[in-house]
């Protein structure tokens, strides 16, 4: 069957291989299959083990573990760099039969996978299978992934080259590309990044600021994330007592029961579990102030978008993609990886000057209305996905 010569509505499907909450991939898929969905032309196919019920079709994918590039807050992962050559096999074959599978019942007119790894192979053979298009989002673990792990390369490589466009979720990602790829392939990246439904941050009565967790009304510092040593939430919690406020921390991950140990000498620190999307906006519109203390490359910045939504600046480390997002002393403060004091102090001028946090959380709201609502971007994706219809695939 040649799904080219199908004259209905655009049909799109989407491939990931981590489930649609507990990471910054997994969020950016299921908002833009939210936005996308228009009369049932959306489809995903995840390792989606949650009882959420989505506006999209979700195909749950069964694999033997949830492979990662690092790992997830909720389920229980491996590690690619840990995945045998007969288990990446494995999950690339289950992928990929599940996916035919799919087509039976969804024919889709258009691909789009998540990541330089299975989902970008599987792509690459429904092209040559069914002259199905399809294109590529690259987070940033992918190609930071094949730098570590040769296996990955020629596949990704030849997947690259064959799909209609490469989506970079921030400069830096697209910078990376070149970098493993070369600029051969430069011609075919485009900035496309994740954003926040703006309409989910629109709040008409805020929560309290004092609660159970802060009867006192102290000033809130905020993490939220993995709990990952790559996130840098040690030097957070180094920077502890040199914060003039409440430092709560919400997230799960290998590294917790060791950063919860780190805490214990001080107590002002909190820890929370992961949050649902409804407590993270109330946690976020508590928050004076949200740190990302990420001390790898970070190719974007989730939950700096969400916070800075709210209204909150953000302090975070001059790393990757974050740089393209914290506009150092406008929405913002930029501060060195590794470094707790340069972390207390940026984190401590904005706790204590309040013109200046509202100024920056006010700048904040703004910048990301006008350059990551998912409203526009969606526009963007959907031209993406009709230039690669109507070029068609030779």
């Amino acid at each position: 069957m040649n799904y080219k010569d199908i004259k209905e509505e655009m049909k799109i499907l989407i491939l990931q291989t981590v489930p649609l909450y507990g990471t910054g991939s997994g969020s950016y898929v299921r908002n833009l299959a939210e936005e996308l969905n228009v009369s049932d032309n959306v489809a995903v196919i995840c390792p989606e083990e949650s009882e959420a019920t989505y506006p999209f079709r979700v195909y749950s994918l069964e694999l033997p573990f949830l492979p990662m590039f690092t790992s997830h807050p909720i389920y229980k992962s491996h590690p690619y760099s840990e995945i045998t050559t007969e288990e990446l096999a494995e999950i690339f074959c289950l992928f990929l039969y599940k996916t035919i599978t799919v087509l039976k019942d969804f024919p889709a007119t258009v691909v789009h996978a998540q990541h330089l790894g299975p989902c970008s192979w599987v792509a690459l053979l429904l092209k040559s299978f069914y002259k199905l298009p399809y294109i590529i989002t690259e987070h940033g673990t992918g190609v930071f992934n094949l730098e570590k792990d040769k296996r990955f390369f020629l596949l990704s490589k030849k997947a690259m080259e064959e799909a209609s466009s490469i989506l970079a979720v921030s400069p830096w990602v697209a910078t990376q590309i070149e970098n493993v790829f070369g600029k051969a392939l430069s011609e075919k990246v485009q900035f496309v990044p994740g954003g926040v439904k703006w309409s989910d941050f629109q709040r008409t009565t805020l929560p309290a600021k004092t609660n159970k967790f802060n009867p006192e009304a102290k000033p809130v510092v905020l993490y939220v994330g993995r709990l990952i040593k790559e996130k840098g939430v040690q030097y957070l919690i180094e920077a502890a007592p040199k914060i003039d406020g409440l430092i709560f921390i919400s997230g799960d991950g290998a590294y917790k029961a060791q950063l919860k140990k780190l805490a214990q000498p001080y107590k002002n620190i909190k820890f929370f579990p992961h949050f649902t999307k409804e407590e993270l906006i109330d946690f976020y519109y508590t928050a004076d102030v949200v740190v990302v203390p990420s001390i790898w490359e970070e190719a974007f910045g989730t939950v700096v978008l969400e916070a800075m939504a709210c209204g909150v600046p953000v302090v975070a480390t001059k790393v990757g993609g974050l740089v393209n997002v914290v506009k150092n002393e406008y929405n913002g403060l930029l501060i060195k990886p590794k470094d707790a004091l340069d972390l207390a102090e940026k984190t401590n001028l904005l706790l204590e000057n309040s013109a200046l946090r509202k100024k920056m959380g006010e700048n904040a709201r703004k910048f990301v209305k006008n350059y990551f609502s998912w409203e526009s971007i969606v526009k963007k994706v959907k031209q993406i996905y009709t230039e690669a219809i109507e070029r068609g695939d030779s």
